[in-house]
């Protein structure tokens, strides 16, 4: 399965309130979705460095699908919001009737600094 990648907003309703991220940790989650559609929002903290953000998705059963993994790139003392959308997760039964719903997430920063991550479903 391969997923499709945007690096734009896509219509969603927010799941978490958020979270801040620190580089070099590394934050995990889970998340059900309608809509096929998962959007990660970065949004840089004051007086940071240029950090590139990475989003990467799972299935829950821990298998991993082509295209699963994408960043972006906040610029140093940037204040524009980025984005990664992951959508076509596919179908959770072989008859395509059922379609999967619910994915793990890893998010994680290079460089150094702090960003604000928002999770939309």
């Amino acid at each position: 399965m391969t997923l499709d990648i945007h690096y734009e907003w896509r219509k969603t309703t927010e799941y978490d309130v958020g979270f801040t991220i620190v580089a070099p940790e590394i934050h995990l989650g889970e998340v059900p979705f309608d809509e096929d559609c998962v959007v990660f929002c970065f949004t840089p903290k004051v007086f940071t460095s240029s950090l590139r953000c990475w989003a990467k998705v799972a299935y829950t059963d821990d298998k991993e699908p082509f295209n699963n993994t994408a960043s972006v790139l906040l610029p140093e003392n940037g204040d524009e919001r980025k984005y990664i959308s992951f959508s076509a997760f596919g179908w959770a039964d072989e008859q395509c009737r059922v379609p999967i719903g619910r994915c793990k997430y890893e998010v994680w920063l290079e460089g150094s600094g702090s960003a604000t991550v928002q999770v939309f479903v």
